[in-house]
């Protein structure tokens, strides 16, 4: 196999590991949006407090485990960082 024809192979390999990698990362986002309506529609329904109380809990678990995957599967655009200045009061 030439050189040529084997970085090819390896350009391919790499699109179809992306695609695969984008893929799985997209039904796992869409499952854990089931998941978390789901919950959220039972913890609505739910007459009992208790009820409410724990799928309350494992909804804010879910929630913020989706916000930390959606942050760093899609890279957001990264906040500017200014420094604060503090006034400065005469006595």
């Amino acid at each position: 196999m030439s050189d040529s024809n084997r970085q090819q192979l390896d350009d391919r390999i790499y699109v179809v590991k992306a695609f695969f990698h984008m893929g799985v990362q997209a039904v796992l986002i869409i499952c854990a949006l089931v998941a978390f309506f789901i919950i959220l529609y039972h913890m609505l329904v739910n007459p009992d407090i208790y009820a409410k109380a724990v799928y309350a809990a494992f909804d804010y678990l879910l929630g913020q485990t989706l916000y930390r995957v959606y942050k760093y599967f899609f890279i957001l655009p990264a906040e500017e960082k200014t420094p604060v200045r503090r006034q400065q009061t005469t006595a």
